[in-house]
């Protein structure tokens, strides 16, 4: 595995050799000067190790920040885009480096391993290309450093998924050359200093953010123009400013097809400059997230470039409110007919297909799931070992076929380990069944592929409330914010959370906090009057993510009868007789709602009612269950009801 340099130090010795041995434990070369040979010339030996490294982990502390060392090996690190820095107490890190991303390990005493180290290993694979053994791995979890919009920005989540993992296997596991990125300097305007200042620290961002992903990055002086492209990507961006705010404009080219992937213009006010470039390295770093894979599926399986050049075109609409799915729904079915060998095309269809459907008129539907089905069939057939190309099944069947959805994911998964969307879907089915700790472990796993993702921020952000892990969730939406300040996804993903979780009060808290009015019955939820409570939550009147609330906090106070009454126009049944009866009940409404309210936490109160498993079957959970895939609330501590939901 390729070698990791460790730069600390003196003093911080002890928790350095306890991190390098946790590294060399998980399969990495490790490298830090108490390995120097006796004799050897320690600067060249130090340079020759730091030259050849993959990975630069520094370990800042109140003696490191002082050290021109540790100083100089970390500007190494961060110029190359292989910087990796750990806190190890309440220090802050030097001038140049406090934009970057930092893991605290600031509450570890240097004794076992600590808390964030999965975060770490993952963060060091992510620099060498390499991927931790299952065997050296430890468990997935979710901590603060677990860092990286919501499904209105559709077409780029479906062309991202469309193209799957950026390490995408073919046949034998031989692991592609990551793609490239050339960065420009950022310019400004040399009379203003702060803008030029500005400048660097988000060109600098931007380094840092593209290299915690599959990325190799340089920094290039000037615009190669006619010449060879020196990378797939080239980036460029320009700061200019005004009496009252910053404005950067970056933009990004695919040099193969020569297209304009991203161009988008950022803003702050100048109070806010601090936290600016962060904020622009996170973007940039999300919209490669959804493009790169594109180019890396097209590299396997050629197609025709200007298929290509439009697939690419389309996957900017992450930051653009100027498309909708039933037009990129319509672009792909064109481009599909034209592309019957392309996987890249037929994936596209197939989920662009099962995104627009609600917008698809009636009449046409069938015949649309029936193209979008062979279009998922084509793409096996095509790329059978490419995990992604299985996800569309899922999403072009009725929910009730959850089983042989969650079969064909975990299949996916085997098959293409490092896919960035397959265990993304799969957290999606084990939430709606109710085994929310494995959903939480797959979603983090997700999330630290593509770290800066919004829609998967917002994922990790909904698992983590609903497992009751509320710390965490706190300080992942506190980056988040930083990086998506107007992203709604990370604070509604949070709020149904704690919805599943049953915690009201947690929820209202949250609401006054980010200033939403979403869910208006909180205030009769959370008071004290069940009166009150049912005035507010009249089924015949309570609508939407209201009647949602109201049917768990009703039954969570024991109303039953008006909990159920609402549990019946929420879930009404979706299981048939037959599959073509299944799918003509689900043709007739594709939206849904989430199963995942019923099987959460917060829905304990509704499960003591016998009412509770008519609904379980009519929407397909009985059938799920008693397959043995049992929920959480039946595993530690079993609930009544869990006798009634074994095979029988």
């Amino acid at each position: 595995m390729a070698g990791v340099f460790i730069s600390y130090a003196r003093e911080d010795a002890v928790k350095a050799k306890a991190i390098a041995s946790a590294l060399e434990q998980a399969g990495f070369d490790v490298w830090f000067d108490e390995r120097i040979h006796s004799g050897s010339e320690y600067s060249r030996e130090i340079e020759q190790a730091l030259r050849s490294a993959s990975a630069v982990v520094v370990l800042w502390s109140k003696s490191s920040v002082d050290s021109p060392w540790v100083r100089d090996e970390a500007a190494e690190g961060r110029d190359s885009g292989r910087l990796i820095s750990l806190l190890l107490d309440d220090c802050r890190p030097p001038i140049g480096f406090r934009q970057f991303q930092t893991t605290d390990l600031s509450r570890w005493s240097g004794r076992g391993t600590p808390k964030p180290m999965p975060d770490i290993l993952a963060a060091v694979a992510a620099k060498t290309g390499a991927a931790t053994t299952p065997a050296a791995e430890p468990r997935p979890t979710v901590t603060s450093q677990t860092r990286p919009a919501l499904f209105a920005a559709a077409a780029a989540l479906l062309l991202a998924i469309a193209a799957g993992a950026v390490w995408f296997f073919t046949g034998t596991r031989n692991q592609p050359a990551a793609l490239t990125v050339g960065l420009l300097p950022f310019t400004a305007d040399p009379s203003d200093t702060e803008a030029r200042k500005l400048a660097a620290s988000a060109h600098d961002a931007v380094a840092h953010t593209l290299s915690q992903g599959a990325f190799a990055v340089s920094t290039i002086d000037a615009d190669p123009h006619g010449s060879r492209p020196p990378a797939d990507f080239l980036i460029s961006g320009q700061l200019s400013s005004t009496a009252e705010k910053f404005v950067a404009t970056v933009r990004m080219e695919e040099t193969q097809h020569h297209v304009v992937v991203f161009s988008h213009q950022f803003e702050t006010d100048r109070a806010k400059a601090d936290g600016f470039p962060e904020q622009v390295g996170a973007q940039v770093a999300s919209q490669l997230s959804w493009t790169a894979p594109l180019l890396t599926l097209e590299r396997h399986y050629p197609s025709d470039p200007a298929i290509v050049a439009a697939l690419l075109q389309a996957s900017t609409a992450g930051l653009s409110d100027d498309t909708g799915a039933l037009h990129d729904y319509e672009t792909s079915r064109r481009l599909a007919v034209k592309a019957p060998d392309s996987p890249l095309a037929q994936n596209s269809l197939a989920f662009t297909t099962a995104f627009a459907l609600d917008q698809i008129p009636r009449e046409e539907r069938a015949a649309a799931v029936a193209a979008a089905r062979r279009a998922t069939d084509r793409t096996i057939q095509i790329a059978p070992n490419y995990g992604s190309g299985y996800a569309p099944w899922c999403l072009l069947h009725s929910s009730v076929r959850m089983i042989e959805c969650e079969d064909l994911l975990r299949k996916a998964m085997k098959l293409d380990p490092d896919d960035a969307f397959a265990n993304w879907f799969l957290s999606r089915v084990l939430n709606e069944t109710g085994r929310n700790a494995e959903a939480l472990q797959l979603a983090s796993l997700s999330l630290a592929h593509d770290p800066y993702m919004p829609l998967k921020i917002a994922e990790v952000l909904r698992l983590l409330e609903a497992n009751g892990q509320s710390d965490d969730a706190a300080k992942l939406y506190q980056q988040s914010t930083a990086w998506w300040p107007a992203n709604e996804a990370t604070t509604w993903f949070r709020m149904s959370g704690m919805a599943q979780r049953g915690d009201f009060r947690a929820a209202q808290s949250f609401a006054k906090q980010v200033g939403t009015n979403d869910v208006r019955v909180l205030p009769a939820i959370t008071g004290n009057s069940v009166e009150k409570l049912r005035q507010a939550c009249s089924p015949a009147t309570t609508k939407d993510v209201d009647g949602i609330f109201c049917m768990l906090a009703l039954g969570a106070r024991g109303e039953f009868d008006a909990a159920f009454a609402l549990a019946d126009r929420l879930y009404p049944t979706r299981l048939g007789r037959t599959p073509e009866e299944e799918d003509r009940i689900w043709l007739d409404q594709p939206s849904n709602e989430p199963l995942a309210y019923l099987t959460g936490p917060g829905a304990a109160g509704l499960r003591r009612d016998p009412r509770y498993l008519a609904v379980a079957a009519r929407v397909g959970l009985l059938r799920y269950w008693r397959s043995g895939r049992l929920p959480d609330f039946c595993r530690d501590k079993p609930e009544p009801v869990c006798s009634k939901l074994r095979r029988g």
